[in-house]
């Protein structure tokens, strides 16, 4: 039986609130995501995937790799790489296929992070727009470390977050 908790939010019923469902983190749907939460939360993705008693065969391989590269339904997924759609579900609810499922996501990601910065540095220097120049100069900066002054005049500025809940 399913847990009602991984459903995506148009499966649980009327009354599910849309703003339960975990945040998306690496772009994958969301009853991949919280499948991927709910294994995080005991900690075994990284020990599971690394163990080399479980194996993830080709079939199921390549449907964690549609997956990761942007088909939004697990179903669809399956399909395309011949396995049915209960089979997949099964084998997300495993943590060594979860962990190797993040994984790939997360390699997705850095790649994709590779990419930006070398499109930002691009935008920074050949862009038309002297506009489109600063804003490219200024997030390069930014995510370097190097923060523009936020007081214009050499000034510092305090900022003071207080929590309260």
């Amino acid at each position: 039986m399913t847990d009602p908790e991984i459903l995506p939010a148009e499966t649980k019923g009327r009354n599910a609130a849309a703003d339960s469902s975990p945040p998306i983190r690496y772009g994958l749907n969301k009853a991949v995501e919280a499948r991927i939460a709910k294994a995080e939360k005991h900690n075994d993705l990284e020990k599971a995937r690394k163990s080399h008693n479980r194996r993830i065969n080709k079939k199921l391989r390549y449907a964690l790799k549609l997956l990761v590269e942007g088909e939004r339904s697990i179903a669809l997924a399956a399909e395309k790489a011949g396995m049915t759609d209960t089979g997949l579900r099964y084998a997300l609810d495993k943590p060594h296929v979860l962990g190797e499922l993040r994984a790939m996501a997360m390699k997705r990601m850095t790649v994709a992070a590779v990419t930006a910065s070398h499109q930002l540095a691009h935008l920074s220097t050949h862009a038309r727009s002297e506009y489109v120049q600063l804003q490219a100069a200024q997030d390069l900066a930014n995510r370097a470390g190097l923060r523009e002054d936020p007081g214009g005049q050499g000034e510092a500025k305090l900022v003071i977050n207080i929590n309260l809940g």
